[in-house]
């Protein structure tokens, strides 16, 4: 009975501990040039700025835990769908687009056989309940993007002759048409939370009732005939 006992403490201890198994980002970053644009609303610096040439950074963050995960045949690729956050940023001055509407995704599109054409291989949207959007699209041939699956990090930097790319952003009443020279995607693992001091408690106070359940089975007792 003692030893059921001990067993039984010592899981309730590290039931106590437990804590729930590290999330998983990734975030799809573009980078270019604006093609083209006027800042209407004064987003990223002076209203009515004319932003052409100005550099631009532009990156989707999703937590993959919390996505519906479509997988299904080569060509309609590995999707996740639901709640996707760009930020637009240019020079010192960021823009954010909390994507909640059904469209907003990531998508990595994969042909079905290494022909050579082109196709959007990593196709990012964001799209807020206000109408602010934002969208950036790049395509390449097979050999680059064919094995990506939305789950390793990667570098790759566009090229007019081996990539199609667009890239568009609105908010508000500015809409700035844009040239993707990057594409980029890290893979962030969030650390798993620290337990509450309630449950640091419960696990101290379950090793001390263990160690007295032992320390009484170790006693000897000496009976005189």
């Amino acid at each position: 009975m003692k030893y059921l006992v001990c067993a039984a403490l010592c899981a309730a201890s590290l039931a106590a501990v437990s804590v729930p198994a590290n999330a998983t980002s990734i975030v799809v970053t573009y980078a270019g040039k604006v093609s083209s644009g006027t800042d209407v609303d004064g987003l990223f610096g002076a209203v009515g700025a004319n932003l052409k040439r100005q550099d631009y950074t532009l990156s989707f963050t999703v937590d993959t835990s919390s996505f519906d995960t479509i997988a299904g045949s080569p060509s309609s690729g590995i999707q996740f769908s639901g709640p996707v956050v760009a930020t637009m940023t240019i020079g010192q001055q960021s823009y954010t687009i909390n994507g909640a509407m059904p469209d907003s995704n990531i998508v990595a599109w994969a042909p079905g056989a290494p022909d050579g054409d082109y196709d959007y291989q990593i196709n990012a949207y964001a799209e807020a309940a206000n109408g602010d959007w934002v969208s950036g699209r790049v395509g390449s041939f097979y050999d680059f993007f064919g094995a990506l699956d939305l789950s390793q990090a990667f570098s790759h930097v566009i090229s007019n002759s081996d990539d199609a790319y667009t890239a568009d952003f609105s908010g508000l009443n500015t809409a700035l048409d844009l040239k993707v020279s990057t594409i980029s995607m890290d893979v962030i693992a969030s650390p798993a939370p620290a337990p509450e001091p309630a449950s640091w408690a419960m696990m101290i106070g379950g090793f001390g009732a263990i160690g007295a359940v032992l320390r009484r089975n170790r006693r000897t007792s000496v009976r005189f005939a």
